[in-house]
């Protein structure tokens, strides 16, 4: 009977509702949860600083609207492709 109510509350132990298991997996998602958490803040610094630029640096906003295709009236924008078939 001992043995019994000893393998029973060990059992609990482990996979109970606070158990072992529980808190295990709920450490590995803590875990997970701050690493997403660390590369967001960092995506949105990395966006702050982007937006502050496009709003008051004008040689910025020109450089990123030429990484869009745009061009001033009169430029004419020569795009180099490579060619795959070409071998070297």
């Amino acid at each position: 009977m001992f043995l019994l109510f000893a393998f029973w509350v060990g059992y609990i132990i482990i996979n109970g509702n606070g158990g072992i298991k529980n808190r295990m997996k709920a450490s590995r998602e803590l875990y997970i949860l701050k690493t997403e958490i660390q590369t967001l803040e960092q995506d949105s610094k990395v966006m702050e600083w982007e937006i502050e630029k496009l709003r008051s640096d004008k040689s910025y906003i020109e450089s990123f609207a030429r990484e869009l295709g745009y061009k001033k009236k009169g430029e004419i924008i020569f795009r180099f492709m490579k060619n795959e078939n070409i071998e070297e």
